[in-house]
This record gives structure tokens, sequence and C-alpha cells, in this order.
């Protein structure tokens, strides 16, 4: 079980980004999601560079997991471990301009 302050970690191939757009169509269910949720502050995803055959990685909470979940974002597919912090390189990405509705 995923401690309260850890992340799951996502891992993008260069396929998956380059490729596929994997990480963009996760990106906008992601804030789509939030969204929905009512954009609860405790929502993070950050991302950072990968390693081996992971281009990119990305560190979700354990608060948007569940928002993830709770509004159907198939993100599991992409899990690859879980970390207690993210590295220090990680760095918010998904931003949304819009305001509140």
């Amino acid at each position: 079980m995923l401690s309260p302050d850890g992340f799951y970690v996502l891992g993008f191939t260069g396929d998956a980004v380059v490729d596929g757009w994997q990480d963009a169509r996760l990106a906008y269910a992601c804030v789509q999601a939030w969204r929905a949720a009512g954009r609860p502050e405790d929502f993070s995803i950050l991302q950072a560079p990968g390693d081996g055959p992971y281009l990119v990685h990305w560190f979700v909470s354990p608060q948007a997991a569940r928002v993830l979940d709770d509004h159907g974002v198939p993100w599991r597919g992409f899990l690859t471990g879980q970390r207690r912090r993210p590295p220090t390189a990680a760095h918010v990405v998904l931003l949304d301009p819009s305001p509140p509705a």
C-alpha cells in the first residue's frame, strides 16, 4: 500500500510520447477529471525526465490517483512503480488557465 505522502510513478516510452501522444492524451483526461472534481488543491501530478526505456516520468499523488480513478481515467497502464518523493527535477506540467465554472 502506498503511504499517504508517496507517489505513483508513471513511465512513458519514446514511442508512447512521440508516436502515440499518449502522455498528451492522458494529460488532457487528467485535467478534465481535476476540473470535474472541483479542482481539488491536493491534486498533484509532476513530470521529470525518465530513465531506462522511459523518456518521461510522471509522479501522481494518492489524492490525484483517487480523482483519476473516480473519473475513469486509464492511468494505471503506465504505472511503473512507487516512490516516496518525486525527484528534485520534477515540475508541474498540467496547467489549467481556464477560470473555474
